[in-house]
């Protein structure tokens, strides 16, 4: 007998996840016999990354937990940017073992694949709760996320994929077929159906003319490449300081190792030449899609620039390996992270050519009502029997 009750809880780490689980978790108010809470940590809760916690929306939402992880290095104890990772993962398993106590969920729902998510789902395990997944089953060689992704997978029992390319890839983990649903992306639900800014009005909120021709930009290090980050960055600089037309908006990087030297960086670069960039650690889920609308062109190595960007009809370039292995629409140009090949891609991203292909280009992620038949497996499915999930056999040639 299922639960008269389903406390179905939703984890955040960073503005990006709970930019795409919003919708779902408005969906999930529509069922009167869910009890949603949430569990906020990571980024969200630093000052550094933009205290992002602001942003979630409480309403309906039935109980809290906040767990603070991240602690910055300060100049009289340094440490390595892999140390403070560490420090986070090791505080957060004890943190969300308490905060699942006491929330005492049903369901714990992750999207994605960051390091707080995979203790989040060690905590689960651990408390013997039910995972949904989403966005499982997908590459990102170029980042240390990619095994991150997959152990998520493995200790979930519900899965929610983007392609039938993925929702394959989680099957032949071992996941049950009839567990593993593929709904499309969520980011590309929210990017076509919500109701986004005008031109006049990004370009207000951004503090820029309104003429101003713009590209938005979101580099984060790259946790598997011998290249130094740091070097890649400038390069991408470098690289964007050629293209005197256009002004650059760039967006924070995450909580990866080395994101602090970046967004140190950019709110550098910003300072240094604010005629030609603009440095935001989060803009929100409506003006940074508002904004994606409205740019030039998308550069970076973000999954949002694969995911999302293509639905917008716009050119986007796609820097180093960071991304690689991911399904990508015929509008996404790859190229290597040293500044000639990325002034290549731009000049081939503002080319006529370049446009057109973008203007006829279908996006691969993007299906109808994502948000709605995940809120519905989830409440729907049967919590108790669940975790009872065995392993799917193939045969292998």
């Amino acid at each position: 007998m299922k639960p008269r009750h389903k406390r179905i809880c939703f984890f955040t780490g960073t503005r990006a996840d709970y930019g795409l689980l919003r919708p779902i978790i408005e969906r999930m108010k529509a069922f009167p016999e869910a009890k949603i809470s949430l569990l906020i940590t990571g980024s969200h809760l630093s000052v550094e990354h933009g205290s992002t916690s602001s942003e979630i929306d409480l309403n309906g939402i039935e109980k809290v937990e906040q767990v603070k992880i991240i602690k910055m290095p300060t100049k009289t104890r340094p440490r390595s940017e892999e140390l403070l990772v560490a420090h986070a993962m090791s505080k957060g398993m004890i943190g969300f073992v308490r905060s699942l106590h006491r929330l005492k969920p049903d369901m714990l729902v992750i999207l994605g694949d960051r390091y707080e998510a995979l203790v989040a789902a060690m905590a689960a395990s651990v408390t013997k709760t039910p995972i949904a997944h989403i966005h499982g089953g997908e590459l990102s060689l170029g980042a240390i996320d990619d095994v991150f992704r997959h152990s998520i997978s493995k200790m979930s029992h519900i899965h929610f994929t983007s392609t039938d390319s993925y929702r394959k890839r989680v099957i032949q983990m071992g996941e049950h077929p009839e567990r593993v649903f593929n709904v499309g992306a969520p980011g590309v639900e929210n990017a076509v159906t919500m109701k986004l800014l005008s031109r006049s009005e990004v370009l207000q909120r951004l503090s820029r003319p309104q003429n101003t021709q713009f590209v938005m930009a979101t580099f984060h290090p790259p946790t598997l490449e011998k290249t130094e980050p740091e070097e890649q960055l400038r390069n991408l600089i470098a690289a964007l300081q050629e293209k005197r037309d256009l002004v650059t908006i760039f967006t924070g990087a995450n909580a990866d190792a080395g994101g602090t030297k970046f967004n140190l960086m950019l709110e550098t670069l910003a300072r240094e030449n604010p005629d030609r960039f603009t440095y935001r650690p989060s803009l929100g889920s409506l003006l940074y899609l508002s904004a994606l609308k409205h740019c030039s062109f998308v550069i970076g190595n973000s999954s949002s620039g694969i995911i999302e960007a293509p639905s917008f009809h716009i050119p986007v370039i796609d820097i180093g390996s960071r991304q690689s292995g991911r399904i990508r629409a015929a509008s996404v140009i790859h190229c290597l992270a040293e500044k000639s090949a990325i002034e290549n891609a731009i000049s081939k991203a503002c080319s006529k050519e370049a446009k057109l292909l973008a203007l006829n280009t279908q996006n691969p992620y993007q299906r109808d009502n994502t948000s709605s038949t995940i809120a519905h497996e989830i409440v729907n499915c049967n919590q108790l029997k669940i975790l009872d999930k065995g392993f799917y056999d193939i045969s292998v040639q």
